[in-house]
């Protein structure tokens, strides 16, 4: 959903997915990504000012990478982060109320995933923020980051993690270096997934249980 509540970003289409936005009220659709993906484009994340639309693919013309279009359609998209890796997928999960992060994820396979963290301040350059890790959000107040840890021996035992998260400690980390952590604190007792930060107040919404459909 926008920022607004008024709009709906998902992807659709096969073989190969485009980005789309429905007016909620109206009930009209458009697609903002004319030029078709070579794999598909996916994770379509909101800008905070509603604007711009994150999402992850690879086009004919660029590699894997991070990229914005506008949610209006207007103009072509704009690559933020490009990458030169051997990485199967790359995917943004959320940006920071400010504008100044996005939070994304990298992955070989769907075993092996890590969240990263890209400034749009300072030189841009990425972050390592937490490996074996997936599903990256921000509190509504940018002091917290909730995740999903991966059991890599035992996917049904993944779990809900949240760490604070202190910008400046951010950029002072050299680009592709890993993000010193401190004060993890997990959340689930019994498995998670797909942890969301609920309004202002920053309640968290999760999914607890195992992977089997049995959770709540």
């Amino acid at each position: 959903l926008s920022p607004d509540g008024a709009k709906l970003a998902f992807k659709a289409g096969t073989p190969t997915t485009d980005i789309w936005v429905e007016d909620l009220a109206r009930g009209a659709r458009m697609r903002p990504t004319k030029e078709r993906g070579v794999e598909p484009y996916t994770s379509p994340t909101w800008s905070p000012d509603g604007r711009r639309i994150l999402f992850g693919g690879r086009t004919d013309k660029a590699g894997l990478g991070i990229y914005q279009i506008n949610s209006n359609g207007a103009g072509g998209k704009e690559p933020l982060l490009s990458v030169e890796t051997s990485d199967a997928f790359i995917f943004p999960s959320d940006c920071s109320r400010d504008g100044k992060f996005i939070l994304y994820v990298r992955g070989a396979n769907m075993d092996k995933q890590d969240v990263w963290v890209l400034p749009l301040v300072g030189d841009r350059k990425p972050r390592l923020l937490v490996q074996n890790a997936v599903c990256g959000q921000f509190s509504p107040d940018g002091r917290w980051v909730t995740y999903t840890e991966l059991n890599t021996t035992d996917p049904g035992k993944n779990q809900l993690c949240v760490v604070p998260f202190d910008a400046a400690k951010v950029l002072d980390t050299a680009p592709g270096a890993v993000t010193s952590l401190n004060d993890k604190y997990q959340i689930s007792a019994s498995g998670g997934f797909f942890a969301r930060w609920g309004g202002r107040q920053g309640n968290l919404l999760l999914w607890e249980g195992p992977d089997d459909g049995s959770g709540s």
